[in-house]
């Protein structure tokens, strides 16, 4: 943090950007509101897929729980 109050000292009136390397980054999918699938590049490993089948998956379980009439059965539907 210092390196950066000091950049800020000697130039206030700049923007400084902080690049962060993919140490940083995470594989994950998030779902837009308007429901569109873009921005993830298909290497052709599968990966892609996988993900996407994965997430498929858990989107399909949670909206299944709304059906579930008793605790008991929300229990069984989550330890499947």
């Amino acid at each position: 943090m210092a390196a950066f109050d000091e950049l800020k000292k000697v130039n206030p009136e700049r923007r400084f950007w902080l690049k962060l390397d993919a140490t940083e980054v995470k594989e994950a999918l998030m779902e837009s509101m308007r429901g569109v699938w873009n921005g993830d590049v298909d290497l052709g490993d599968g990966k892609l897929k996988e993900l996407r089948d994965i997430y498929d998956g858990r989107v399909s379980l949670v909206s299944g729980l709304a059906s579930c009439e008793s605790f008991e059965k929300l229990k069984n539907r989550l330890s499947l």
